[in-house]
């Protein structure tokens, strides 16, 4: 074991209560790392308390996983101050203020921690407020760094239902294997044990992927408004109808921004760039996609304070007047930004 490593075993080996978070608007990778990672800890220590926490968590069929109701989804602060936890561990989350909408709580308490933090994740290592230890090799998912850190690297105990978590998390965060990227041994080692367990993976992706009502509107206004531009296709949500249907919880508009990044924005154009913009309440929410190997999408995002991996990075846009400023400024950044971002 690494120097870090072994300094997480043993914070985890003396701690008697551990809460595990994972970030804001959660995706399946991030519900599937925190209940891998809390259900292996229950496993391996039963004398100790273990508990799972996300933020405002909330996706279509999220009982299909093993303890997704045991989940407390209250401010991540409350929690925290409830459950006075010996030990925090963050999964696809390097970074304190993303377990939380309320930010500037999250500085003000981390600022002067007395608390270990640990963060098991697979993004790039460029946020603000980093964990204590990080364990992070950029797998394809989160779910692939727990399982090598807790069941390879440790030799923790794991859950029977362990190729259920791992299926919902690989295929979501590589876009049913097309974002693979040059560790992919690893996972397709994944996927042949998942298969033969006995999970079907049409039939988990089928599980994981339901839409409501809400979800079939809004993508009916995404698919209203699109262009394709001299670098980027791009679709976007009016202000209009964003005014118009305050029923719709911010959720919705997310994961229906992830069913036009899965399976629209790249077969409507030759263009190797795409966008997807929507109005939030305070501003503008925005997520790019690029083909692997193309562009570097981060170097766009990172113009407007987002981050995330090469070919996907998301943002946020404030203090502007219109969702029309708001895409004309991005497009601006991404030609200014154009061969910075190139990778060909």
């Amino acid at each position: 074991m690494t120097q870090i490593e072994t300094a997480i075993n043993e914070t985890i080996s003396k701690a008697n209560k551990i809460v595990v978070f994972s970030h804001i608007r959660p995706d399946w990778d991030a519900i599937s790392s925190n209940l891998l990672a809390s259900e292996i800890l229950r496993l391996q220590f039963p004398e100790k308390v273990i508990v799972s926490a996300i933020e405002k968590c909330a996706i279509p069929n999220g009982e299909y996983l093993p303890g997704y109701q045991n989940i407390q989804t209250g401010n991540a602060m409350d929690t925290i101050e409830r459950e006075k936890p010996d030990v925090i561990i963050m999964t696809d989350c390097p970074d304190f203020t993303r377990i939380s909408f309320d930010k500037e709580a999250l500085k003000q308490y981390f600022s002067n921690k007395q608390i270990p933090v640990i963060g098991i994740d697979h993004h790039p290592r460029e946020r603000e407020l980093l964990a204590d230890y990080i364990s992070n090799h950029g797998y394809n998912d989160a779910v692939e760094e727990v399982h090598v850190l807790f069941v390879k690297t440790f030799g923790y105990a794991e859950p029977a239902e362990t190729p259920k978590y791992m299926a919902a998390g690989i295929l979501n965060d590589t876009n049913n294997f097309m974002f693979l990227k040059e560790n992919h041994t690893q996972t397709l080692q994944y996927v042949d044990m998942i298969l033969n367990k006995g999970y079907l993976l049409d039939e988990v992706s089928r599980q994981i992927t339901r839409y409501t009502g809400q979800h079939l509107l809004v993508l009916s206004e995404f698919f209203t408004h699109y262009n394709i531009d001299k670098y980027v296709t791009y679709f976007w949500i009016s202000d209009e109808f964003f005014l118009a249907h305050p029923e719709i919880p911010r959720d919705v508009y997310s994961i229906s921004k992830d069913i036009i990044n899965h399976y629209f924005l790249r077969n409507i154009s030759f263009n190797e760039i795409f966008l997807v913009i929507y109005p939030e309440n305070t501003g503008y929410k925005g997520s790019f996609r690029a083909l692997i190997n193309r562009y570097d999408t981060t170097v766009f995002a990172k113009e407007f304070g987002g981050g995330g991996q090469k070919p996907a990075a998301g943002f946020n846009i404030e203090g502007v007047p219109s969702i029309t400023t708001a895409i004309q400024k991005v497009l601006e950044v991404v030609e200014k930004n154009l061969e910075a971002a190139k990778m060909f």
